[in-house]
Order: C-alpha cells, then structure tokens, then sequence
C-alpha cells in the first residue's frame, strides 16, 4: 500500500516527508492555515509544547510510548539518553491520514540543549522513513520565528550506501 496516491510536492505532507526526511517547519504566519490543513485531512496532531523545557518533553514521551510497560522504569525528565529514547520511540500511526507531532517552541530546547534537541530531530526523522516503508505517514512540523532559526538546516543525520547484501551473519536470503 502506497503512503500517496500521488506526489503533490506543494503540501506540506509531501514536502515534510519526501523532502524535509520527516521534518518541516512553519512560520507563524502560516501555521494556523497549515494546522488546519493537516486537520483536514485527516491528520492528527500529537502537539509537544517545549516552553518548559525539555525535562518535561522527556517525562511526557515516556507517557506516550507507555515506557514503564516496555522498559519496567519510568522515563525521568532528567534522562537524556536519545539512544534509550530511540530504542522506545513508538507512535501508533492512523491508516487514514497519519500522525504529525507538532513542535512548540523547539527554539527554546535548541537554546538549552542544540545536541539533544537535533537529536530528537534525527530520531523523528528515521521513524518518519520506517513509517513511510510501511505505507503510512508520520513526520513533524516545528515552528519557528523565521527562517533564520537554528532548526532550519539542522543536519538530520547521514545516510551511505551501505555493505553489500545479503548480510554475512544471515544465510536465509
């Protein structure tokens, strides 16, 4: 099952995903109408308001990805491992439409912490792509001041070419 029926690259979706590797960012001029495109269809909209820091973002995503029942332990909000926060980083994504976080006030966690906060980034970005291989949609739009903002050409990671398949440790290919 395809994620689109065609490639329109003039929305936001198709831009998110295909070109900003499941992250876009919006301006506050714009981001009214673009929230309520999404909403239109389909979409529905996971908001992650970082005005109060990140501590409370990481304590809420251990919520959201059930971490106690995965993990046996509580995500603190002091806990800034991105290698455990990838490892439990799961969202039920909809059929119908898909999911996008919508990040608040990202700025403020770049200003507190640019490395965990271009990590977060990096990790949405690679569930944007392992949700797009399954046919469904997931990405996040952050808002931004301007295009002047530090979010705005954040690296999301580098891809290679990698090792030659099948893999060595596999014989069942």
């Amino acid at each position: 099952m395809a994620a689109f029926e065609t490639l329109d690259w003039g929305n936001l979706d198709v831009f998110a995903i295909l070109v900003g590797d499941g992250v876009a960012t919006i301006e506050p001029s714009f981001a009214h109408r673009s929230l309520g495109w999404l909403r239109s269809h389909s979409y529905e909209i996971a908001p992650l308001d970082f005005s109060g820091g990140i501590g409370p973002i990481v304590a809420r995503l251990g919520e959201l990805f059930q971490w106690e029942q995965q993990f046996g332990y509580k995500l603190t909000p002091d806990d800034r491992n991105l290698a455990r926060l990838n490892d439990g980083f799961w969202y039920e994504i909809p059929e119908r439409g898909g999911l996008v976080l919508e990040l608040r006030e990202l700025e403020a966690a770049f200003a507190e912490d640019a490395d965990w906060s271009a990590g977060f980034l990096r990790i949405i970005s690679e569930h944007s792509r392992r949700q797009l291989a399954l046919g469904r949609r997931f990405f996040a739009v952050a808002h931004v001041s301007s295009g002047e903002s530090p979010i705005v050409g954040c690296s999301l990671g580098e891809r290679s070419v990698p090792y030659p398949y099948p893999f060595p440790q596999r014989n069942d290919a």
